[in-house]
C-alpha cells in the first residue's frame, strides 16, 4: 500500500446553485446581514478507504471511509465515481498526514463506529481488511462574508451541495495556513 494512486471527483454543483446554496434569503428577524463578499471553488485532500467488515449475521460487507488529509478528521462516506483528471485553474491543499496515520486514524475511529453499533445491536462486527486506499481531492466552495466588521467563512460540498461536519472547519482553517499571502 505504498504507492497511493490520487484520484480526483469533478463538482456538480454550479458557482451559481453554491451562491444561491451559501447565500440563502434572509429573514427580517436576523440581527446582522451577511454579506457574500466571495465564493471559490477549492480541492481539499483526503484518503479513501474502501473496508471489508464481518459478522455472523451478515457475513461480509464494504464500507467506505474518509479521512481528511490536513487534519484528520473521519467520515463515513458513499461510494462515489473517481477519474485521475485534476480539474484545472481549481486550488489545491496539500496532504500534511502521511498515510500510516491515515490509516491508524480511519481503523481506530472505525473501531469507535464498531463499538457503539456491536453495543447497540448486541452484534459483533468487526474489520477484516482495507480494500482500497486512495489519494483523493474532493471538490468545496468556500464562500466569504462579512458580518459588520467581521469575516468568516462557510462550506459546502461541491458535489452535493451539504455543508460539512462542525470538525471539518479546523481542516479548512488548516488549510488556509498553506496559502501564500
Amino acid at each position: 500500500m505504498n504507492d497511493i494512486s490520487i484520484q480526483y471527483i469533478s463538482p456538480l454543483i454550479s458557482e451559481l446553485l453554491a451562491s444561491e446554496i451559501l447565500n440563502p434569503p434572509k429573514k427580517w428577524w436576523h440581527l446582522q446581514k451577511m454579506l457574500l463578499k466571495r465564493i471559490e471553488l477549492v480541492l481539499m485532500p483526503f484518503y479513501y478507504f474502501e473496508l471489508v467488515t464481518e459478522s455472523p449475521k451478515s457475513g461480509l460487507q464494504q464500507v467506505n471511509v474518509i479521512v481528511d488529509g490536513i487534519s484528520g478528521v473521519f467520515s463515513l462516506y458513499d461510494r462515489i465515481e473517481l477519474t485521475n483528471e485534476s480539474p484545472l485553474n481549481i486550488p489545491v491543499f496539500q496532504f500534511e498526514i502521511n498515510p500510516q496515520q491515515a490509516i491508524q486514524i480511519c481503523l481506530n475511529e472505525y473501531r469507535r463506529v464498531l463499538l457503539n453499533y456491536n453495543l447497540r445491536r448486541r452484534v459483533f462486527v468487526a474489520i477484516k481488511e482495507i480494500l482500497i486506499q486512495k489519494k483523493l481531492f474532493l471538490p468545496f466552495w468556500i464562500g466569504y462574508f462579512q458580518v459588520g466588521k467581521k469575516y468568516d467563512f462557510q462550506v459546502i460540498d461541491a458535489i452535493n451541495g451539504k455543508s460539512p461536519s462542525v470538525r471539518m472547519r479546523s481542516a479548512f482553517l488548516s488549510a488556509f495556513s498553506q496559502r501564500k499571502t
